[in-house]
């Protein structure tokens, strides 16, 4: 019995300390490994942390974009509702000043649809990586005297008073993308003019900060003393798919596009632009770019709208291929007093078929569309230049499309065809086409 409890209290004690051996040892492994552990923690907390940032982020990003949907569904049914509205009451009356009102409000409203869609278009090229800059070179100050022009009108209407100011230009001869800088000053012009009301004041200036090795510095600021901003609001203004303030904008119109638009092209043009404003007492944007300069003056002539006879054209035999017939109808009516000869092809293969059973040299000119069925604008115009024909090699061929991308133009070069005019066309650019083609 004296042994019995020997045996077991000796394997207590082994058991005793096997366990504080075992306890020993994972205490000593904890505090080894306490430095890692804790750095996994760490590591997991803020995974945990970021993920939710993400998912908060995403949430944020896909409520924008529901919010600027919808908005761009309101901007673009708007105009429409006003240019199907005035189609109706222009069809249904006979009295001649109303019917010059309707139509002058369809084409104002086609001027503010067109617009949303560039915006939306120009937008999403600079998502793409796809916006290009053609350089060209020009005056400075007429492209400002220009721009000031496109506003007296509206600024008449509106009661308020327009400074423009071009101090201390140097070097008026400069060397960029005058459609997208011209589209950046419209931009913000055309905001200030909006946001201010009757009796207030609105001021363009530009001026020539730095020239250094034939380059120039110029700064541009638009100031109003119209509504103002929050400060708050002031920060999503440059923000994609996001609006300042939505009651504002229901009010007042517009894409809040313009301006993001309007910050990536004056970034890709060597500088930024900045927002001052105080609501109720207007606002204040500046931007600056660096381009290349020089003092060279340009012939204002250069700049005048050319005249075109009115029979410079007659007696050209011209094909008008697309497979919509309101398109066709509307380029018909255009040249219909330029004295034009005009047959129509409803798709590519009809425009084939039209050329080669022509008599040899016939046509003057194809303008032809380029997303047709049965045959795209782009194949039918290769038909055409290897079809053996006379005057396949020489006849001009200028795309019509809606399609502006780089690469859609670059295929419609190398298909063969000439030239391209965007739609919605426009008469005077139709006619520029045909002079430098006919």
């Amino acid at each position: 019995m004296h042994e019995f409890i020997q045996v077991r209290t000796d394997w207590l004690i082994a058991l005793s300390c096997l366990l504080g051996l075992f306890v020993c040892g994972v205490t000593f492994l904890l505090f080894r490994y306490r430095h890692r552990y804790l750095r996994l923690l760490s590591e997991l907390h803020r995974k945990t942390v970021d993920m939710e940032g993400h998912v908060t982020k995403a949430k944020a990003a896909a409520k924008a974009k529901s919010d600027f949907l919808a908005q761009m569904s309101h901007e673009i049914r708007t105009p429409l509702n006003a240019i199907m509205g005035m189609a109706q009451i222009a069809q249904n009356t006979t009295n001649l000043a109303r019917l010059d009102d309707c139509m002058k409000k369809m084409e104002n409203n086609s001027k503010h649809l067109l617009e949303v869609v560039n915006d939306i278009l120009d937008f999403s090229k600079m998502e793409s990586g796809s916006f290009v800059f053609e350089e060209n070179s020009f005056s400075l100050i007429q492209e400002i005297d220009f721009i000031a022009s496109m506003f007296k009108a509206k600024v008449t209407e509106k009661n308020l008073t327009l400074q423009i100011k071009a101090e201390d230009i140097q070097h008026d001869v400069i060397l960029t993308d005058k459609l997208r800088l011209n589209q950046v000053l419209i931009n913000l012009m055309s905001n200030a003019v909006k946001f201010t009301d009757s009796g207030g004041a609105v001021e363009m200036a530009a001026e020539e900060v730095l020239h250094l090795d034939g380059e120039s510095v110029f700064r541009f600021t638009v100031r109003d003393d119209g509504i103002g901003i929050e400060p708050e609001q002031a920060k999503k203004l440059f923000t994609p798919f996001t609006q300042a303030n939505v009651s504002v904008t229901r009010l007042y119109g517009g894409t809040g596009l313009g301006l993001a638009i309007s910050k990536n092209i004056v970034q890709m043009m060597g500088g930024d632009i900045e927002l001052q404003t105080e609501p109720g007492k207007g606002s204040l944007f500046c931007f600056t770019i660096r381009v290349p300069a020089e003092k060279k003056a340009i012939d204002p002539s250069e700049n005048e709208p050319r005249v075109i006879p009115p029979d410079k054209f007659r007696g050209k035999r011209i094909m008008v291929v697309d497979d919509m017939a309101l398109n066709r109808e509307i380029v018909e009516e255009l040249l219909r007093d330029s004295g034009v000869l005009i047959e129509t092809a409803a798709n590519g293969k009809e425009a084939v078929d039209s050329f080669r059973n022509a008599e040899p040299n016939w046509h003057d000119l194809i303008l032809m569309d380029m997303q047709m069925p049965v045959l795209d604008g782009c194949s039918a115009t290769e038909e055409i230049r290897n079809s053996g024909k006379a005057g396949a090699r020489d006849v001009k061929i200028i795309a019509m499309t809606a399609n502006v991308r780089p690469e859609d133009l670059e295929r419609a070069y190398q298909s063969g065809m000439n030239g391209h005019l965007v739609k919605p066309i426009v008469l005077s650019e139709l006619f520029a086409q045909m002079e430098e083609w006919l």
